[in-house]
């Protein structure tokens, strides 16, 4: 399986724990400064942001205006930016984060 193919299948697995955790455990929010709500919650030091072109967001683009899930971790910062329906990830930083959402979420 080529790099590509593993970093897909493993940020879809990602999407789908945190999205699972944050529909019993998030908690709809105003994102800073954002017209609209965002799903937003916490594991430890891990921080989560799910937007869907149901939260209203304005501010975003077009092209961005789906699903988006933004994962944070204490002293590293953002460690995963993604949007699908089409894919596309713009930021993954490997890290210990990842086997906690795969293996515990």
């Amino acid at each position: 399986m080529n790099t590509t193919s593993t970093k897909i299948d493993t940020v879809e697995k990602i999407i789908q724990n945190v999205v699972n955790y944050l529909s019993q455990h998030g908690e709809m929010r105003t994102a800073g400064g954002l017209s609209g709500k965002v799903l937003q919650g916490e594991y430890g030091e891990i921080s989560f942001i799910y937007t869907t072109p149901f939260n209203k967001i304005e501010i975003l683009p077009g092209e961005y205006a789906n699903c988006m899930l933004d994962v944070w971790v204490a002293k590293q910062g953002k460690v995963l930016s993604v949007s699908w329906d089409p894919m596309e990830i713009t930021k993954f930083k490997k890290g210990e984060w990842v086997n906690t959402i795969l293996n515990i979420l």
